[in-house]
């Protein structure tokens, strides 16, 4: 019985799935992706493959999943809309980026609008008094207050 190792990936469009044997041997199959339930075609996917090649479950020893629908949704500025808080202070950090400039001495270079203000909009990006430390611990946490207050904002 080979043993497979199991990728799944959903896109907008279609649904990839790879099956790589321990002998090497790769088996694959595209499905229309199921956007009212994403698992659907991942389920559905896997058991036609299964079912075409006579393959037994149990022989997945190992599945993998990505997705590009959240990318895309993402570079397309579709999808719900979305706030981001952040630390006091860091509220422009995304909006300033590295300033660096692609075209140094090129005047009528515009810098491209950042996804972050495409999507949640400098209205919805909210600042919050607390900060992290270096460790990780946050010396004064978020109260309910100020994440009412911020979730009002956006």
């Amino acid at each position: 019985m080979t043993k497979f190792r199991v990728g799944v990936d959903i896109g907008g469009t279609f649904t990839d799935i790879v099956f790589l044997g321990e002998d090497g041997r790769r088996l694959t199959k595209k499905v229309s992706s199921t956007v009212d339930n994403y698992a659907t075609a991942i389920v559905d996917g896997l058991a036609e493959l299964i079912r075409e090649r006579g393959l037994d479950e149990a022989e997945i020893v190992e599945l993998l999943h990505g997705t590009t629908v959240a990318s895309n949704a993402i570079l397309e500025l579709k999808g719900a809309r979305t706030g981001l808080i952040t630390t006091k202070g860091f509220r422009d950090v995304l909006e300033i980026r590295t300033l660096r400039m692609p075209r140094l001495y090129d005047l009528s270079w515009t810098k491209p609008r950042p996804l972050s203000s495409a999507i949640c909009g400098s209205r919805s990006t909210n600042a919050s008094t607390p900060r992290a430390r270096w460790s990780g611990r946050w010396p004064r946490p978020m109260s309910r207050a100020q994440s009412r207050s911020s979730l009002m904002r956006g």
